[in-house]
């Protein structure tokens, strides 16, 4: 984002899920020394794995379950970069996303990582007898609505039924999100790269950029 015009690389902080090794963190600092680097982590024997790893000043190790970090814990820099690794889908997951959008400085970004889990998949119906099929499906379909509703755009029933309709559902969803975000007059919010890719499962991942409008053609030139 720093081509697009902003400000250095000094600027940045980058938080994340830095995992017992802090692998992707010393791969930013080696490329990016600039950078001020946050972990967040909610396992105690985790964070003291961390402790034992960690291998520069630049690195704060936070404590804390994620959702109290963002809720209570995180102060916006002038520049974030937050990598959100999930291990699951939730709806609560997508009103974080929301919440934290409005609160990030021009040029930010957000990357978030989810599982590719369709509801409807083949696979997790097999056990079900043919006869009760229909009634299972419509029973997943309605627990779908129920949840993310608030984030589903049109035609989403018909895209919880293999990995590549239900990723791009998700990419969508976010989509929507970044649409109805309540940011500033002079700010955006918007999928920069979406893909999906296997890592044990299927899994999708998503770059979020906070920006001004005009910034964006910058960006593509």
């Amino acid at each position: 984002l720093s081509n697009a015009g902003f400000s250095p690389l000094c600027d940045y902080t980058y938080h994340s899920l830095g995992g017992p090794f802090l692998e992707d963190f010393r791969l930013i600092h080696q490329h990016f020394p600039e950078i001020q680097l946050i972990s967040v982590e909610k396992s105690p024997e985790t964070f003291k794995r961390q402790k034992f790893h960690k291998f520069c000043k630049q690195i704060r190790l936070v404590e804390s379950p994620l959702d109290r970090y963002l809720d209570h814990d995180f102060t916006p820099g002038k520049r974030d970069i937050l990598w959100l690794d999930f291990t699951d889908l939730r709806a609560s997951y997508f009103n974080w996303i929301a919440s934290l959008l409005p609160r990030l400085g021009n040029g930010s970004l957000v990357r978030v990582t989810f599982p590719v889990s369709p509801p409807l998949h083949p696979s997790t119906l097999i056990f079900v007898p043919i006869k009760d099929r229909a009634g299972e499906e419509s029973k997943r379909t309605e627990k779908f609505d129920s949840r993310y509703s608030a984030f589903l755009p049109t035609g989403w029933n018909e895209m919880l039924s293999n990995d590549y309709k239900f990723s791009n559902l998700i990419t969508r969803m976010l989509n929507r999100l970044c649409e109805e975000a309540a940011l500033s007059n002079s700010l955006e919010a918007r999928i920069l790269s979406a893909h999906r890719y296997a890592d044990g499962q299927a899994m999708m991942t998503a770059s979020i950029g906070v920006i001004e409008p005009e910034a964006f053609n910058r960006l593509g030139s």
